[in-house]
């Protein structure tokens, strides 16, 4: 992908050639994950889940077990929560 530059010199700028990071968010709901003080803990399935850019996210050595849902794991990146 190109993008043309205006100007007194023409100049024609590649883009693909930088590799800007672009982090997404994750969809959550109450079935994956838990809010508790504030911090959002999601769990090992979502977690496998991710991608290698949103799984830098997680928090190691931050997790909690939870009835029902089993170990959770502290996510501090953008999310949606539904």
């Amino acid at each position: 992908m190109f993008v043309y530059l205006r100007g007194k010199i023409g100049m024609k700028l590649n883009i693909n050639k930088y590799k800007i990071k672009v982090m997404k968010k994750i969809n959550v709901n109450s079935t994956n994950s838990k809010m508790i003080d504030g911090k959002l803990f999601i769990t090992g399935l979502k977690m496998s889940g991710l991608s290698k850019l949103l799984s830098e996210s997680i928090v190691n050595g931050n997790t909690t077990d939870y009835p029902g849902l089993g170990k959770l794991y502290q996510y501090d990146g953008p999310y949606s929560r539904a």
